[in-house]
C-alpha cells in the first residue's frame, strides 16, 4: 500500500484522495485505500482524482 510523501503533497481531499508531485511533470493520484496511479500533467491528475472519487461515491452511496 503506497503512502504519499507529505513534502511533495499537492492535494488532499476531504474524502482522503491525494495528488503528489513527482519529477518530470508526473503526478501520483492515490485513493484513501492506497490504490495509486501515476499520470503526466496536473490537469490529468486532477481529472483522474475526481473520476476516482465519483466512482467510489457511486459504489458506496452511504459513505
Amino acid at each position: 500500500m503506497a503512502h504519499p510523501d507529505d513534502k511533495r503533497m499537492m492535494v488532499r481531499t476531504p474524502r482522503g484522495s491525494t495528488i503528489e508531485a513527482l519529477a518530470g511533470g508526473q503526478y501520483r493520484v492515490c485513493t484513501p485505500e492506497g490504490s495509486c496511479q501515476t499520470v503526466t500533467g496536473l490537469h490529468r491528475a486532477n481529472d483522474l482524482m475526481y473520476w476516482k472519487e465519483s466512482q467510489r461515491a457511486q459504489a458506496h452511496p452511504d459513505g
